[in-house]
C-alpha cells in the first residue's frame, strides 16, 4: 500500500519513485550521521587530543641516544611543556563537552 501511495505521490510532484528513495535514504543517513558523538568537531578535537598525548608519552620514555642534533635536543627538551599543554586541553575540552550536556 505505501508503495502505491509513494508512487502516486512521485507521479503528483514530476519525480520518479528511484529519486525520492535516493533522497529519503540521504535524509535518514544525515538524522544518522548527526547523532554520531564522532562526528562532532568538539570530540573529534578530544579523540586527537588522546591521540598526541599518547604519542608524546611514548616519545618521552624513549631513551635520548648519545649524539643528538641539535633540533633532537631541542625537541627533547620541550616535550614535557607540550605534553603538559595536550593535557591541560584534554582537560579543558572535557569541561566544555560537559557543559554541553
Amino acid at each position: 500500500m505505501f508503495f502505491n501511495s509513494s508512487c502516486d505521490t512521485t507521479v503528483a510532484i514530476g519525480v520518479s519513485t528511484r529519486y525520492v528513495r535516493k533522497v529519503l535514504s540521504e535524509k535518514r543517513q544525515d538524522i544518522t550521521e548527526e547523532k554520531n558523538r564522532n562526528s562532532d568537531p568538539i570530540f573529534q578535537k578530544l579523540k586527537l587530543l588522546g591521540r598526541l598525548e599518547a604519542a608524546l608519552e611514548e616519545l618521552a620514555a624513549l631513551p635520548e641516544p648519545e649524539r643528538l642534533t641539535r633540533l633532537e635536543k631541542t625537541l627533547f627538551k620541550v616535550i614535557p611543556t607540550f605534553l603538559k599543554t595536550v593535557r591541560n586541553n584534554i582537560n579543558e575540552t572535557k569541561v566544555a563537552i560537559k557543559k554541553l550536556k
